[in-house]
């Protein structure tokens, strides 16, 4: 993994912990490390997982050399890693439907090492053994994101607040377009914080 990788995925662990204790601006930080991350695989993909430097990413003379099967697997590649990790972060932030996503990514995943595996090594799509460790760490990372309940989540997230809060919120991941149970929420979780001395916490009632 380059560097540039390993500073966003570290960010990205990092402030997803910390932003299930509601340290101001985590939210904020969280997604700018998630989004930075998609714009890297699904925009820049073709350049950057075949090697090419970031001053040579818009210059046709450095894709020449490159066969059209590495630059199409490239693209599938930067893509699937996209759509897991822009589901993770609207899992992360209770946004419907980010199954949709980490399947979709994960399914392609699975497609391209499976292909990549079958074909013979002058034919393949990508470097499998130069990009195992991403791989494994986007499809671990994809699959617990998975497994993981979103009412999980809500317990983690919502663990301070009262049981009403929590119950409501639940209620609002399979119904995301009630607006009443949404405005019942908004007034529990706002009579919360003026009874609780005035506390806030960092992007709970954005996300809602």
């Amino acid at each position: 993994m380059k560097k540039i990788e390993r500073v966003l995925f570290g960010f990205a662990l990092v402030f997803t912990i910390i932003y299930f204790f509601h340290i101001a601006f985590s939210t904020i930080i969280l997604g700018l490390s998630y989004l930075l991350l998609v714009i890297l695989y699904g925009f820049f993909g073709v350049a950057f997982l075949n090697g090419i430097r970031g001053s040579n990413i818009f210059r046709k003379t450095c894709y020449r050399e490159l066969p059209n099967r590495m630059l199409f697997g490239a693209v599938l590649l930067g893509i699937s890693f996209a759509l897991v990790l822009f589901g993770a972060i609207r899992k992360l932030n209770l946004f419907p439907p980010p199954h949709y996503f980490l399947h979709g990514g994960l399914i392609i995943l699975l497609a391209l090492v499976l292909i990549n595996l079958y074909l013979s090594e002058a034919k393949t799509l990508f470097d499998l053994r130069k990009h195992l460790i991403r791989l494994c760490i986007i499809v671990i990372f994809g699959l617990i994101m998975l497994l993981v309940p979103s009412e999980s989540l809500v317990d983690i997230y919502y663990r301070k607040y009262p049981a009403r809060v929590i119950e409501l919120r639940k209620k609002l991941l399979k119904d995301p377009e009630n607006k009443e149970i949404k405005d019942q929420l908004i007034v529990e979780i706002e009579k919360y914080n003026k009874n609780s001395a005035g506390r806030k916490f960092d992007g709970v009632r954005k996300k809602l």
